[in-house]
């Protein structure tokens, strides 16, 4: 809770491309280089990187997302690293 209020989070890859985004009062867009989110998901899915590319090209530009997203961590390092900046977001954004 945030000022005896609740948080509701939604982790949905395609929020901004869905125009959902006046659903909520922040958007958090968590991104990596792109060979870095081809790598992760080859590695975490039975998908061939072809398939993957493919399915990038229907998105919308991280370009566009990035102006979209009320706030935007690039998740280009560790898990334990995410996980700093993820309390950074939740301490200095959230708790303001």
């Amino acid at each position: 809770c945030i000022n005896n209020q609740a948080i509701f989070i939604v982790d949905a890859a395609l929020i901004f491309e869905a125009n959902y985004i006046s659903f909520f009062d922040y958007t958090l867009l968590i991104t990596a280089a792109k060979n870095k989110r081809l790598k992760r998901a080859v590695e975490r899915r039975n998908i061939s990187l072809e398939n993957i590319q493919n399915r990038i090209l229907f998105q919308m530009p991280e370009n566009k997302k990035k102006k979209l997203a009320s706030y935007t961590i690039i998740n280009n390092y560790s898990i334990e690293n995410l996980h700093k900046k993820l309390n950074d977001f939740y301490n200095n954004y959230l708790l303001k």
